[in-house]
């Protein structure tokens, strides 16, 4: 049986490991996403929404270049991480889905941009964002399993059989 005490305390340390995680990833988006130009992750942001717009253009990017359509994960992803804390705090209950829908962003970033990352072409502005991805993912999870653990009776009792 979960103590009151300690379903507070866990809940406490996931709100403000979520607030921790968003604020990496507020920070990996002013920062440059890679060695070749100067642009913060948040330009790059920008610009794929942009190219997602003209869907004739965008089309044809894609047939070109089949990993090309992942790029249509950074939207969703973005915005879970924009909201995530908010959605922690408010609908714990959801936080599975959330944690999943993360992880497979990351996922995809990770096949999107797997060539340039074995080349090195990178700098720590994505793997600040890829990395607090993944981070309020795991977050995401802990909570779930707070949420669920809570949902237990409470007691303040020792329980005498352990």
């Amino acid at each position: 049986m979960a103590r009151v005490s300690d379903v507070v305390l866990d809940r406490r340390l996931i709100l403000g490991g979520a607030v921790m995680v968003w604020l990496l990833f507020a920070t990996s988006l002013l920062m440059p996403y890679a060695y070749h130009g100067n642009q913060a992750m948040w330009e790059l942001f920008k610009i794929t929404v942009r190219e997602q717009l003209n869907i004739p253009q965008f089309w044809r990017a894609v047939q070109e270049h089949p990993r090309v359509i992942l790029n249509c994960t950074f939207l969703f992803t973005n915005t879970l991480m924009m909201v995530a804390p908010a959605v922690l705090r408010t609908w714990p209950q959801l936080s599975a889905w959330m944690a999943l829908a993360l992880a497979l962003g990351a996922g995809a970033a990770g096949v999107r941009f797997f060539y340039a990352m074995a080349g090195d072409h990178l700098a720590s502005g994505f793997y600040c964002w890829i990395t607090s991805v993944l981070l309020m993912s795991g977050v995401c999870f802990w909570n779930c399993n707070s949420h669920f653990r809570a949902e237990q009776p409470l007691t303040d009792t020792p329980d005498p059989l352990n």
